[in-house]
C-alpha cells in the first residue's frame, strides 16, 4: 500500500482545499525502478534462521563468511532483520552478518508477558546477546561489533 501524505493548496484567499500525495501512484502498481547497487545487494539471498531466547523464537539472518570478525545488526521499534537487506551484503565483503528480531516484531515469537528482561527492542537486546553472540562471534579473539537503527 503506498505511503500517503497531504499537501494543503490555495486557490485564493478564501479556500484552501487538501489534496492527497501518492508518490507510488505513477507506477500504477508496478515496482518502482530501483539503483542497480540496491538490487545487486536484494539479489544476495541470507542464510535465514531462529534459536531460542527465554523461551521465544528468535528469527535471524546471516550473510558472509563466518571466519570474519561477527557484525551484529539491530533494526528499531516496529521493524524486523529483513530492513538490513538492502546494505548488510556489503557488509558481509568485510564482516560475518547477523542480523535479528526483536521478539513481538516480524518472524519472532511474541511473548505471553514482556518485563524488563525481554520488553523490545532496548531490553530485548541484552536478552539476546547470549545466543546473538554465538550466531556472530565467527572468532574468539575478534569481538563482535554491533549496529542498530532507529525510526526516529
Amino acid at each position: 500500500m503506498a505511503e500517503t501524505s497531504e499537501k494543503k493548496i490555495v486557490t485564493d484567499q478564501s479556500e484552501e482545499k487538501t489534496e492527497k500525495i501518492c508518490p507510488l501512484a505513477a507506477y500504477g502498481g508496478e515496482k518502482p525502478p530501483a539503483p542497480a547497487w540496491f538490487e545487486r545487494a536484494l539479489a544476495v539471498r541470507p542464510e535465514t534462521g531462529f534459536t531460542t531466547v527465554k523461551g521465544a523464537r528468535i528469527h535471524y539472518l546471516r550473510w558472509g563468511d563466518r571466519s570474519k570478525p561477527g557484525l551484529l545488526l539491530c533494526h528499531g521499534n516496529g521493524a524486523h532483520a529483513h530492513w538490513w537487506d538492502f546494505i548488510a551484503p556489503y557488509f558481509a565483503e568485510e564482516w560475518h552478518v547477523v542480523a535479528m528480531t526483536f521478539s513481538g516484531m516480524g518472524e519472532s515469537d511474541w511473548r505471553e508477558r514482556y518485563d524488563m528482561d525481554t520488553s523490545p527492542p532496548s531490553r530485548s537486546l541484552s536478552a539476546s546477546m547470549p545466543a546473538c553472540s554465538s550466531m556472530s562471534r565467527s572468532r574468539p579473539s575478534s569481538p563482535t561489533a554491533l549496529a542498530a537503527s532507529s525510526p526516529s
